[in-house]
């Protein structure tokens, strides 16, 4: 299996996970959800419309292919959508955070099992 070299960014994302606590991963997920959806849905949403914004929320996640950027997009639409139906914001916040806290909870379980586990095609 080809090595694959990670992007600056990702590989400081993986060690950071490596040397943090459950307790800390939780903060950081609940808020950088919080803050995402505040200023993407609550900010940016009014000022520039549902496209533009879910472009931006995909972008500012930094896709490395075409369907990254399609997933991110889609989850910037939904969360779009979330907000429209519940009028507020409460919904895709906490949506956001638990998205997030499954994604780095299971990095967080891989890295934390195999601290040397290669991550391939991230």
């Amino acid at each position: 299996v080809k090595e694959v070299k990670l992007p600056g960014y990702l590989e400081r994302l993986i060690n950071a996970i490596k040397k943090t606590t459950p307790l800390e991963l939780f903060v950081t997920c609940v808020s950088v959800g919080f803050v995402e959806e505040i200023a993407f849905r609550g900010v940016l949403l009014p000022l520039i419309g549902v496209v533009p914004s879910a472009l931006l929320f995909g972008a500012a996640h930094r896709p490395r292919m075409a369907f990254h950027w399609l997933v991110l997009c889609s989850m910037g639409a939904l969360f779009t959508l979330e907000l429209r139906l519940t009028g507020g914001l409460l919904v895709p916040i906490v949506h956001h955070a638990l998205h997030d806290l499954w994604a780095l909870g299971l990095l967080f379980a891989v890295l934390r099992a195999d601290p040397d586990q290669k991550i391939d095609g991230m």
